[in-house]
């Protein structure tokens, strides 16, 4: 299975936005959710448009605007994201002639228990692992 660096950064900026929404009413600058997470500024902004397109963030401008959440982050779940950036997940490989359909199938079983774990971990999960791995918030790694 393969997932695209664009899915990897939108769940990059969606767990920093959950984890800083008590800040700023929840609103978060692009340019602060790119410092928080290295993700290159550019390519964040095409990500949130997407996001937003896809109705999990909503926007206002304006100094103190931003993006937030708009919907809770509990009924995010990683799945959906994937879905929104990339159309859902990918197989890796070449499919073997010699085996072809059980190789199908394998991969088929493979992928629907991978789209298991992706619909049962939300946004909130994510964040709440995060802060369980990092009790006083410093030097987050935005490693998932």
């Amino acid at each position: 299975m393969r997932v695209s660096k664009k899915s990897e950064y939108a769940v990059r900026a969606l767990v920093e936005m959950v984890l800083r929404a008590g800040e700023s009413q929840g609103w978060r600058q692009t340019s602060q959710i790119a410092a928080n997470t290295g993700i290159p500024e550019k390519f964040l902004e095409q990500i949130l448009l997407v996001l937003k397109k896809g109705g999990l963030l909503t926007s206002r401008r304006g100094a103190v605007g931003g993006y937030a959440l708009a919907v809770p982050a509990e009924t995010v779940t990683l799945d959906r994201i994937i879905g929104m950036l990339d159309g859902g997940v990918v197989e890796e490989g070449e499919e073997d002639a010699s085996c072809a359909g059980l190789y199908r199938e394998v991969l088929a079983r493979a992928e629907e228990a991978s789209r298991e774990v992706l619909r049962g971990t939300s946004l909130a999960d994510l964040a709440d692992e995060v802060r369980r791995r990092n009790p006083g918030g410093a030097g987050i790694e935005y490693q998932i």
